[in-house]
């Protein structure tokens, strides 16, 4: 799908950060939270949720239990500053690169964070990226930047109609991004709640608004100006979505386990 390297690579630097700069806390004691790595922002309160479920519900046997399903206690303080010195650390670099170099530095510092759904996830992304620079596919980039945050505003008021031998180019590299979009999105289905709300949405709402752009620019009912609006448009309500997801996911983790 155009623009797969948007939706994986600048989303990854957003999608998470807060929540792992601050773990989910069990108020086990004064100062202390939970860490484990390469877990999801949910997955301390799904472990609680498991733990009490067996009927460690008492104080003790649920910090047993935490410990036993690979938790530790850590201090809070330590990894807070960590996690904000990472974060300041990364922000001063590349935008495509926040999030590699946030976990990088908390990596280097001993904070394993990066899931391996996340890593595929990156190395797609990357694959996707490639694909946005082969010669073939040219005619089609160079009217319809492939990140929409690149996208002129020459190309936005571009009147002109797609032609034959652009839409071969298009057709070709419809074709290539799919293929990494379909395997993108058997990843997502196997994450955390997160890549799942955003699975979801991607197939209910983004992918179909893409298509339909896509139909139509090809059939010359909209002008390529009038492909790259909705386009962007597309990718900036994705951008909420995301959002709102991240946002959604974060106050669930931080409820209290019924």
């Amino acid at each position: 799908m155009d623009g797969v390297s948007s939706r994986f690579g600048v989303a990854l630097t957003v999608i998470s950060i807060l929540i792992n700069v601050l773990p989910a806390t069990a108020g086990a004691q004064a100062g202390k939270v939970w860490f484990k790595p390469k877990t999801f922002a949910e997955s301390l309160k799904q472990d609680k949720k498991t733990c009490i479920a067996q009927g460690f519900k008492a104080a003790d046997r649920l910090t047993t239990c935490l410990i036993d399903n690979g938790w530790t206690l850590i201090d809070k303080a330590v990894y807070e500053k960590d996690g904000y010195q990472c974060l300041e650390q990364a922000n001063g670099g590349p935008k495509d690169l926040v999030r590699k170099s946030y976990l990088a530095c908390m990596l280097d510092r001993g904070w394993d964070l990066e899931t391996n759904i996340e890593r595929e996830l990156t190395k797609l992304a990357l694959e996707a990226k490639q694909i946005c620079d082969f010669e073939e596919y040219r005619m089609y980039v160079e009217r319809s930047a492939c990140l929409p945050t690149d996208i002129t505003l020459e190309q936005l008021s571009d009147a002109t109609r797609i032609n034959e031998k652009q839409k071969i180019a298009m057709m070709g590299f419809t074709k290539a991004i799919d293929d990494v979009e379909n395997r993108i999105e058997d990843v997502q289905r196997l994450g955390g709640m997160l890549s799942r709300k955003m699975y979801e949405y991607d197939l209910t709402i983004f992918r179909p608004a893409i298509d339909t752009c896509r139909i139509e620019l090809f059939q010359g009912k909209l002008t390529w100006g009038e492909y790259n609006r909705r386009k962007r448009d597309a990718f900036t309500q994705r951008a909420i979505a995301i959002k709102n997801a991240t946002e959604d996911v974060a106050a669930y983790a931080k409820s209290p386990v019924q």
